[in-house]
């Protein structure tokens, strides 16, 4: 493929390479492809994005304004109704992520992703692995969740400044942390 600056100057060129324009605005992408006079046509996939999310938990709206495919060797179509699709990243692992902060007082933030939807699972434990506080114990959909603890136990009594695991068990996965309260 070639890069131009000037695509009208560019297309009456006699050199037989394809042509991809590309723009970008913030919050727009402008795709095109064409031939050169003396160039072959243009055939197959012009373009794959892909997009990465600036949030994991943001849903995002994708809107098609416009398309034209050539139908035959001289005939252009418009496509029109394209529509809009709403996308929700998922992740490809499963992981439990570090608490934060760490070490904390009085509430920690823990991070979990689940690239399947899941019965999840997620206990925190004291230093002699007994069970202090229940904080998921449901179905959850693909995509990432935060729980925040409040350093409570399952009674909502405050626990003691110390040592504490966090274990996330879901599907056939499982997974520990370690989280450190100060008082």
């Amino acid at each position: 493929m070639q890069r131009v600056s000037d695509v009208h100057s560019a297309l009456r060129s006699k050199r037989h390479e394809p042509l991809l324009l590309s723009q970008s605005h913030e919050g727009r992408v402008t795709l095109a492809g064409s031939r050169t006079a003396g160039g072959s046509p243009i055939d197959g996939l012009l373009a794959q994005l892909h997009f990465l999310p600036l949030d994991p938990e943001a849903e995002g709206l994708f809107r098609l304004d416009a398309g034209i495919v050539r139908v035959g060797s001289r005939h252009l179509q418009q496509v029109s109704d394209l529509g809009s699709v709403t996308g929700r990243w998922v992740p490809q692992d499963f992981a439990l992520s570090p608490n934060y902060p760490n070490p904390f007082n009085p509430s920690t933030t823990i991070s979990f992703q689940l690239p399947v939807a899941s019965k999840v699972t997620l206990v925190i434990y004291d230093i002699l692995g007994q069970k202090i506080r229940t904080l998921v114990d449901d179905h959850q959909v693909a995509g990432v969740h935060r729980v925040v603890w409040d350093a409570r136990n399952d009674q909502a009594q405050a626990v003691g400044a110390g040592v504490y695991f966090t274990r996330l068990h879901a599907g056939k996965f499982h997974q520990v942390q370690k989280l450190l309260l100060l008082k």
